[in-house]
């Protein structure tokens, strides 16, 4: 009787060691740069270094059933915005909603995450359902059922067409752990944003949410990969019959920007490859595109005709940027500091020129600057003639605060060249702008 009792005892417990095996090592095995992830339990632990996975006082409760509240902590902490929802001041309609999960809550609905099971309902308690949480990750990728890219009931079905979810683990209402969540979440982060190449896991390396390295560990970015090989410019001859205007500030919380065009600007010319580097000799040639996307390395946007940004830059780090346009020329390159963390957005600037004539004659003429910036700054107009290097004009500089317009009279010394001006302030912002063609001066006859 004891020896059945103990045989007995001894198939329990090793189906009940076979079923939890299934429920948390389903996914295939990854080996990534440094690690293997092969079971469930790797993948939460994964996820926590990351930052994008937190336990309970129990551990992980893998085997727990989530609710739809805990499923949208879940996404925000993938996202790296649990942070900015508890900091954040929105409202949701819904009256279900405990205290502590409020901004969590408020702060989906508003980002479009979720709508709810009602007009005043969220389900804060229900337990989340295959679809329903499928349905939060295909929004974190971009994807809108609002706007036809899916049914959220067929949610399943979707994932499974863009290979986040294996075929047929899971259907729309059945059963759903802690651990499937884990599961579907390491899936998502090396899927494809829509409508882009770049990863939802290099976006947030991109954006700061997740460390680089620790994300190469696990094989979500590779960093040596992202680059491509460096380019040698030392030989290449430069021109400066053309010049960069540009200015840089900061994009966003995570990082800065430079943008620039290729002056004159009426003659049409545009970047064709445009070259970045820190040390100022080995550069890295950039991604065009014309889709703002975030992306591991710095890239560039094109932003209508002869206009660029080179986006996801660090602050307060020196760069040098070359550019070759569609003549084969390459433009001397300009070397920028970027701005600092603390400098604010540049909500925008103006050029303003003008001239007043009487009797036929020309009584005044203004190149001017007209900043939108914070605080102190200075400003220094230059002249250049295409062909040599432009020259800082001696007492045509100073310093201002806020938004305030200064001007600078052309003499005859100016006249066929072109007048731009450069400001910055302590922050790191610069702006060095357009210029303007000078061929006429006061005492000249209209023309």
């Amino acid at each position: 009787m004891a020896n059945k009792v103990f045989i007995s005892f001894f198939l329990i417990c090793t189906i009940i060691f076979s079923l939890a095996s299934t429920a948390f090592a389903t996914e295939p095995t990854t080996t990534t740069q440094n690690a293997v992830i092969e079971t469930t339990l790797d993948r939460a632990n994964a996820l926590k270094e990351m930052g994008l996975f937190a336990g309970t006082d129990k551990g992980y409760e893998l085997e727990a059933l989530p609710t739809r509240t805990q499923a949208i902590v879940f996404l925000l902490r993938m996202l790296g915005e649990e942070k900015t929802a508890q900091n954040s001041d929105y409202t949701c309609p819904f009256t279900d909603v405990p205290g502590w999960a409020y901004k969590y809550v408020a702060y989906a609905y508003n980002k479009g995450y979720t709508s709810g099971t009602g007009k005043t309902t969220f389900g804060a308690n229900d337990l989340t359902t295959p679809a329903q949480f499928v349905t939060f990750m295909l929004r974190a990728l971009g994807y809108s059922d609002k706007n036809g890219d899916f049914v959220w009931n067929e949610s399943i079905q979707k994932a499974e067409s863009l290979g986040i979810i294996p075929l047929g683990k899971y259907t729309a209402n059945g059963p759903f752990n802690r651990g499937d969540c884990v599961d579907i979440i390491y899936s998502v982060l090396g899927a494809k944003k829509k409508g882009s190449d770049v990863t939802l896991a290099e976006s947030l390396v991109a954006n700061g949410a997740i460390d680089a390295a620790i994300a190469e560990k696990y094989g979500f970015v590779n960093q040596t990969a992202s680059h491509e090989a460096l380019v040698d410019l030392s030989s290449v001859t430069f021109t400066n019959n053309l010049r960069l205007s540009y200015f840089t500030a900061k994009g966003n919380e995570k990082s800065a920007f430079i943008h620039f065009g290729i002056s004159p600007s009426d003659r049409g010319l545009k970047a064709t490859n445009i070259y970045l580097s820190i040390d100022g000799t080995n550069y890295e040639k950039l991604k065009i595109s014309r889709v703002r996307d975030d992306s591991v390395t710095p890239y560039v946007i094109e932003i209508g005709q002869n206009n660029y940004e080179i986006i996801n830059l660090q602050f307060s780090t020196e760069y040098t940027v070359c550019v070759e346009n569609n003549l084969n020329e390459f433009l001397t390159p300009i070397t920028i500091k970027t701005a600092s963390a603390q400098a604010a957005s540049i909500s925008g600037f103006g050029s303003p020129s003008g001239s007043k004539s009487s009797d036929g004659i020309y009584t005044s003429v203004s190149v001017g600057a007209n900043p939108m910036l914070d605080g102190d700054w200075s400003y220094q107009f230059f002249r250049w003639t295409p062909g040599s290097d432009p020259v800082a004009i001696p007492g045509a500089s100073g310093k201002a605060n806020g938004h305030a317009v200064v001007s600078y009279e052309p003499t005859a010394e100016d006249l066929n060249c072109y007048i731009f001006w450069r400001v910055s302030n302590d922050d790191g912002i610069i702006i060095e702008n357009n210029g303007w063609y000078i061929d006429y001066v006061a005492g000249m006859p209209v023309q």
